[in-house]
């Protein structure tokens, strides 16, 4: 978990922008949020602290299930692996039979024929769904590594889920942001390799720990930062 909380990352922000006045508080409260946004997207880097688990369960002769956030309980960003287990999500053990299922895109799926059996392919779906292939011809259970959104920093006390060593980054995202919006073009360039730095700089220090290096699928696009380098 970071340190710094929203008030001191825009405490920093405005510093680094020369403590000018005609910010207000809220803009520099949203410039936050979308630099925090960017760089936990798992389309610009993936971070452990967002990964999580979501077991479906499958159904016979059904291929589509909703990944919405009103299902799952949180918004899936993106599928690091996607398992296919011979067992029922409850009775999954060490020794359950499981094959590794491979990604394909909407118009291989629109394109094939897809007869009953155990699921080999999943397609992501950017309306939040996921279908499998073979059509599930039991109720056995894919298991998902996904990463989810971060939750937004609304209040002043609030911190990001990420290692301390991640502030500063935020901090100089925001700033990047901040100078493209405020038409600072230069700078902004300047800031934003310097933010690219810093956030590439962080994979040795972190998310590359757990060694789980799947395939990643997005399913929405990250926000745009606006800033051209």
């Amino acid at each position: 978990m970071g340190s710094m909380t929203r008030s001191e990352i825009q405490t920093e922000v405005l510093q680094n922008l020369n403590n000018r006045q005609d910010i207000g508080d809220s803009t520099v409260q949203r410039w936050i949020n979308h630099a925090y946004s960017h760089m936990t997207h798992p389309g610009v880097h993936v971070f452990e602290d967002l990964m999580e688990t979501y077991d479906v369960v499958l159904v016979s002769g059904q291929a589509s299930y909703s990944l919405a956030t009103a299902t799952v309980g949180y918004r899936i960003l993106g599928i690091r692996t996607a398992s296919y287990f011979d067992a029922a999500s409850g009775s999954i053990v060490a020794a359950t039979q499981r094959h590794i299922l491979k990604p394909k895109p909407v118009q291989w799926y629109d394109s094939t024929v897809h007869p009953a059996g155990d699921p080999r392919h999943y397609v992501p779906r950017e309306g939040q769904n996921i279908i499998f292939s073979l059509t599930p011809k039991n109720t056995n259970t894919v298991r998902l590594r996904v990463s989810r959104e971060a939750e937004k920093l609304d209040d002043d006390g609030d911190t990001t889920v990420l290692p301390e060593y991640f502030d500063e980054v935020l901090v100089t995202g925001t700033q990047a942001f901040a100078e493209f919006k405020l038409g600072m073009r230069d700078m902004a360039n300047e800031t934003f390799q310097l933010y690219n730095a810093l956030l590439n700089g962080g994979t040795d220090k972190h998310t590359l720990e757990s060694g789980n290096w799947g395939v990643e699928t997005t399913l929405t696009n990250p926000p745009i930062m606006g800033v051209s380098v």
